[in-house]
């Protein structure tokens, strides 16, 4: 009964090493797709970006433009 006991308990512990082994592959896994979406992401900012097209970018180019005419005016 002894020896039964003890194959049991290290099955059991084996499935469970064998669970955490596999939780961690699946993390490895999801952590590897989130970091190629955001990769991607990035791609498609940076392509904004360049193209002059990222609202962002547009927005921040306005004001500068605004600042810059009205520093214009000013000096006029």
């Amino acid at each position: 009964r002894d020896q039964n006991d003890r194959e049991t308990r290290n099955t059991s512990q084996r499935m469970t090493k064998e669970a955490r082994e596999a939780r961690r592959a699946q993390r490895a896994a999801e952590a590897k797709e989130r970091q190629a979406n955001i990769l991607a992401e990035l791609g498609i900012l940076e392509e904004a970006v360049r193209n002059g097209t990222h609202p962002e970018y547009i927005r921040l180019l306005s004001e500068i433009e605004k600042k810059r005419e009205s520093r214009i005016q000013i000096t006029k």
